[in-house]
């Protein structure tokens, strides 16, 4: 069967374990899809995976995003990567450092350029790209051959709003990992070869952050301001649309997938959204858990050596809840942390002279 897209499966695959993933996730498309398949390895080895498919690229010029001009932070201009939970009573943010999570981006980003670059060489007007750690549902992969025949400019999933209380409004999120373009979506745009250029791309599609589900969408949000585009556009979560498809197998540790290790964790407290400063006198702990079923014992003492708050608690995933003390020393609050028989012990210092300091805090309603 001749087509005009072309399955783009990009990855670092720089371990064993990505490089197994990957046979996995060429054997599915193989096996499945009636399409090319090309390799984009951002890594110097091939595992010999360039012998499975059809094409072969490699990319070692990337780079990792440094430090935040100042301009943008005094502007306020930059979109400090954070994570939100929505309860019923308030909403728990917890903002991650300006260095060290999604430095990565421009590399992402770069990948689409030089995908639609080397796709268009070959003849291809389409691409549909498949995040290398990805494992398929086969009735789901099935299931994209529809929307992979028809769609022209774009085919998205979970293109949609969700900047928390701090947002733009023409800020856009969506899963990337599987979506479709059209080889010439980016014109206009090229290839990254420094922070600078990164920055530059900031300016001109005025999203200033280094996370690369908000770059893309918004990006072609950019473009459909100056172009007539024609898509397909799934709202909601892709993880939702394909719960049973399996995305981001192998993550790094760091500061992203760490980004609610320690439970609970302690929150200063802002009485409400459009208030000036949080509070000094109050903290909140705030418990959340993602994975799996989790055992949590925390324990807050005082400078005399009281015990002055001491609970057990079993969280299932994606349950919370939230307690709040008064804050008029300094506490020690030690965190012990159970998750599948593995045993961990966190000791935090707070005071009302540090409260500020921390990087999480309790939005009150």
């Amino acid at each position: 069967m001749s087509s005009d897209l072309l399955i783009v499966i990009d990855g670092y695959l720089s371990t064993p374990e990505r490089a197994e993933a990957c046979f996995k996730l060429i054997d599915q498309i193989k096996s499945t899809l009636p399409y090319k398949v090309a390799l984009f390895n951002k890594f110097s080895f091939s595992w010999g995976l360039d012998s499975k498919v059809d094409y072969y690229w490699t990319h070692l010029g990337g780079f990792l995003i440094g430090e935040v001009p100042q301009e943008y932070l005094d502007k306020e201009l930059y979109e400090r990567p954070y994570v939100y939970v929505k309860t019923s009573i308030g909403t728990a943010e917890n903002w991650l450092p300006l260095v060290g999570v999604q430095d990565h981006a421009a590399q992402i980003y770069n990948s689409f350029i030089l995908a639609s670059e080397a796709a268009k060489n070959l003849g291809f007007k389409r691409i549909f790209r498949i995040e290398a750690d990805t494992e398929f549902d086969l009735n789901d992969l099935k299931s994209l051959i529809p929307d992979l025949e028809s769609f022209k400019d774009y085919l998205l999933y979970g293109e949609r709003q969700e900047n928390g209380n701090w947002g733009k409004e023409h800020h856009r999120i969506m899963d990337v990992h599987m979506i479709g373009f059209s080889v010439n979506l980016f014109n206009g745009f090229n290839v990254l070869h420094s922070d600078n250029d990164f920055w530059k791309l900031c300016e001109k599609i005025k999203y200033y952050g280094k996370w690369i589900e908000y770059i893309i969408p918004t990006t072609i949000y950019y473009q459909r301001q100056k172009f007539q585009l024609d898509g397909i556009n799934y709202s909601g979560s892709v993880r939702d649309r394909y719960p049973n498809t399996k995305f981001d197998l192998i993550n790094n540790p760091g500061g992203w997938v760490d980004k609610w290790k320690n439970q609970p964790k302690v929150c200063k407290v802002l009485l409400h959204k459009d208030d000036k400063k949080e509070l000094t006198d109050k903290f909140g702990l705030f418990y959340w858990n993602e994975e799996d079923r989790l055992e949590i014992n925390c324990k807050v003492i005082n400078l005399s050596g009281e015990e002055i708050y001491n609970k057990d608690v079993t969280l299932d995933p994606f349950t919370w809840l939230y307690d709040e003390l008064q804050l008029d020393g300094e506490y020690t609050i030690i965190n012990t942390n159970i998750r599948n028989g593995v045993k961990e012990e966190f000791i935090t210092k707070v005071s009302p002279s540090n409260i500020l300091d921390f990087n999480t805090r309790f939005v009150k309603y």
